[in-house]
């Protein structure tokens, strides 16, 4: 089989088969995937339909409608995706009623997951008093209704938090900025789907597992042979600050960093004063006569004990750097790149010629955070593709680092 040519095994809406070509076609099937989902992925089928089958079927967009996707390549595995769909959009605008038959019908079926269906209206209205992470355990069951186990990482202590008539996803959100890691500084956590599965992690855990396969860029394409090729990158796309990466400056320092060698560069500055009301000096220092402020915590969520404090900066800065370390790739299509799996990229140095050394920071490990991918129709070469969204944990000098 050649590098981006794909069997599909099942392409169902409803009762409808999309794949007898006899009935109804299929142009581009597209599935999107975030790893800041936490609801799952959702797809697009642009379907040509000459034999009026979606219209017979009174297909208009009802919820009650399953569509699966389900296809494999040889020596790669398979993928299986299970939506509901969510609506049915006519494309038919006319222009095909003077050319042919003037049967064709085209439209487009918009499909999510069942959990961003019964997320909505299901409303959280709920004490808590237990960990964070048994928090979102309880969402994806109770408020998203997902039959789906779950990978759990579990957080630090005990919280109490109440969510009065909140949406599941604003609940999800708010629990972001509360959660403490156990076991990495960053308590980074993120909530997504792969492979029909929840998992619940913290960027750092993920960045700890090994690579699926190793992704590379060759000058010589269209001659490597099949391996080589299937995992070959087409293009690929780093904004600059994925090598001189920038850092919002506190009031009081600025601080140069240097991602190579781990080194920084504190360039100090003068206090700043104002004049207030009078003719009282204040400065960065604490003002003695302000008025007092008095702070009441809660036992259980006080600061100190939860460590929430710490959390919430070192988050901070941990996703300032994962933000500016994001790139983009197309590479031909691969079930085994799944959201939240570790790939290697091998890159060549383009710059000095030295090829064989490999791109000093674009290689290593890449955390993939989204994929999209585009399956066409058949003729076409390559007929699936991915593009991937990654972010690297580090930077190595000569490559072989990030995370």
């Amino acid at each position: 089989m050649e590098a981006g040519e794909i069997r599909i095994s099942n392409l169902r809406i409803g009762d409808i088969d999309l794949s007898n070509q006899n009935q109804i076609n299929y142009s581009v099937i597209e599935i999107y995937e975030d790893i800041l989902s936490p609801t799952g992925p959702f797809a697009e089928i642009n379907v040509v339909d000459s034999n009026d089958v979606l219209g017979k079927s009174n297909l208009n967009g009802s919820y009650d409608k399953d569509v699966q996707i389900s296809f494999s390549l040889d020596g790669t595995g398979s993928a299986s995706f299970k939506f509901k769909m969510m609506e049915n959009k006519d494309l038919k605008d006319g222009s095909s009623d003077k050319i042919g038959s003037g049967h064709n019908k085209k439209y487009t079926i918009r499909c999510c997951s069942v959990e961003m269906l019964n997320a909505q209206g299901n409303y959280v209205q709920k004490s808590y008093e237990q960990q964070t992470s048994k928090i979102v355990e309880d969402i994806v069951k109770n408020n998203f209704k997902s039959d789906k186990s779950i990978d759990l990482e579990s957080t630090y202590g005990s919280r109490r938090l109440v969510f009065s008539n909140k949406h599941p996803l604003e609940v999800i959100r708010i629990l972001n900025s509360e959660h403490v890691s156990d076991e990495n500084k960053s308590s980074a956590f993120v909530l997504f789907q792969r492979s029909q599965k929840y998992v619940f992690s913290t960027y750092e855990k993920l960045f700890k597992q090994g690579a699926v396969v190793t992704l590379k860029q060759s000058a010589t394409l269209a001659f490597a042979n099949g391996g080589d090729k299937a995992n070959s990158i087409l293009w690929i796309d780093v904004p600059n600050s994925f090598f001189t990466p920038t850092r919002s400056l506190s009031k009081s320092q600025q601080n140069s960093y240097d991602p190579t060698t781990g080194t920084a560069d504190q360039v100090e500055q003068k206090k700043k004063s104002w004049s207030l009301p009078g003719n009282q000096a204040y400065d960065d220092t604490s003002y003695s006569k302000a008025v007092p402020v008095h702070t009441m915590n809660d036992a259980i969520n006080n600061k100190s004990s939860t460590k929430l404090a710490d959390a919430r900066k070192n988050r901070v800065d941990f996703l300032s750097h994962l933000s500016q370390t994001y790139g983009t790739l197309e590479v031909y299509g691969n079930p085994d790149i799944t959201l939240g799996s570790i790939v290697n990229l091998d890159i060549p140095n383009k710059s000095d010629g030295n090829t064989s050394a490999g791109e000093k920071q674009f290689n290593g490990k890449a955390l993939v955070v989204s994929i999209r991918h585009k399956i066409k129709p058949i003729g076409e070469t390559p007929r699936y593709t991915m593009i991937l969204g990654v972010v690297t944990g580090g930077y190595k000098e000569g490559g072989g680092g990030n995370g």
